[in-house]
């Protein structure tokens, strides 16, 4: 039997962004949780450092193109390489994984 062996630098982690929520909570009607604010940060701002911590290099995000502004204004403390995969229709998991292998080939 073959024992892979995983290297956390050649993992590709895929973060997804969804659309605003209507109706669980008044903050979750006006952004997605990767926006909502977590001790001056936003969530998603948090997970990067956290993933770049960990080693991670590699992240794609996937999100609808509304939020493309708001996500090249990040600039966390520690950021791994980050492509990002807008949709301009919502195409659910799905469909940003079939983006994401699309547009991020491995090496």
């Amino acid at each position: 039997m073959t024992q892979l062996v995983y290297n956390k630098q050649n993992i590709r982690v895929v973060i997804f962004v969804g659309r605003s929520d209507f109706g669980r909570c008044p903050i979750g009607s006006k952004r997605p949780a990767a926006f909502w604010p977590l001790g001056g940060k936003t969530a998603l701002e948090h997970l990067l450092a956290k993933l770049a911590h960990e080693g991670v290099r590699r992240v794609a995000i996937c999100a609808g193109r509304e939020y493309a502004e708001r996500l090249y204004a990040m600039e966390p403390d520690q950021q791994p390489n980050i492509d990002y995969i807008f949709e301009d229709l919502p195409l659910g998991t799905a469909g940003c994984v079939r983006l994401v292998s699309e547009d991020c080939p491995s090496e």
